[in-house]
This record gives structure tokens, sequence and C-alpha cells, in this order.
């Protein structure tokens, strides 16, 4: 029950979200929305499967995540002055998976959240 009431409030939110963003910005608005709602929604969904099904992660896993979250979002801030039309934004997400892929293997990522051996 309770990840059906968090899965609804993310839906209403999201709702109210796009309709009061997407007339102001457009697509921006749209992805403010799916920014602003997923960044609600991981923490409680986290939150909730924590309480469902303990686990654990050593200081060095979080430490890595969240230094993966600051430099990917430093390159996408870097990057963002290329997306001045559909073309170039199409190539800037290229490079952004890119990067994001480089930045996996820098920080460890995948071996130290036991995705790879």
């Amino acid at each position: 029950r309770p990840l059906v009431a968090v899965l609804a409030g993310a839906a209403v939110l999201s709702i109210v979200l796009n309709a009061t963003l997407i007339p102001l910005y457009g697509f921006v608005g749209a992805s403010f929305t799916s920014i602003i709602v997923n960044a609600v929604l991981a923490p409680t969904l986290l939150f909730i499967s924590v309480r469902a099904m303990p686990f654990s992660l050593s200081f060095s896993a979080i430490a890595r995540l969240i230094m993966f979250t600051i430099l990917f979002a430093a390159a996408l801030f870097l990057l963002l002055p290329f997306a001045k039309d559909s073309a170039n934004t199409v190539m800037m997400l290229c490079a952004a998976t890119l990067a994001m892929g480089i930045l996996g293997w820098v920080t460890g990522l995948p071996y130290v959240l036991g995705l790879r051996k």
C-alpha cells in the first residue's frame, strides 16, 4: 500500500507540474518536471525498499555514488552550451552517455555496487 500511495502521489505531482511548467517553458518545463518527480520519487522508493528488503552500502560505495553524481552534473553543465538546437542536443546527449560510461569506469561504480566482478 505505501508503494501505491507514493506512485499515485508522484503521478499527481507530475500532472500538476506539467500543467504548470509546459505552458510556460515548453519541453524544458517537461524536463524540469521529470527531474523534480524523479528526485522526489527515488529517495522515497529507496526508503520504502530498505524497510521491505534491508540492505547496506559501504561508505566507499556511497562516496563513489556522490562523486559520480557531482562529476556527471559538471559534465552536463559543461555540455549545456552545445544544446542550441535539435541536432546539437542529440550530439550532446550522446556525449553525456559516453561521459556517464567513462565516469562509471573511473569511479569504479559498477564494481562497488556489485554489478561487475
